[in-house]
């Protein structure tokens, strides 16, 4: 009995799988926030990108800038 309970009181005092534990919870978190960042603003960030490559085109070939463009 007694060589037990020690076991169960080394176990306990051994951190490393509790801290894996931590590190895998926390990267799933952080992925989680960064896939929903993306999900929620990646219709509007796209179009952005679409109107800015549209402006950076015309000044390079010298047309006239679509609507929305700094001039």
């Amino acid at each position: 009995m007694r060589v037990t309970i020690r076991r169960l009181k080394e176990r306990a005092a051994d951190q490393r799988g509790a801290t894996l534990v931590e590190y895998v919870l926390l990267v799933s978190l952080i992925a989680l926030v960064a896939f929903s960042a993306i999900a929620f603003f990646g219709g509007r960030s796209g179009a952005s990108l679409n109107r800015s490559k549209s402006c950076i085109e015309a000044a390079q070939s010298g047309l006239a800038p679509p609507a929305g463009c700094p001039s």
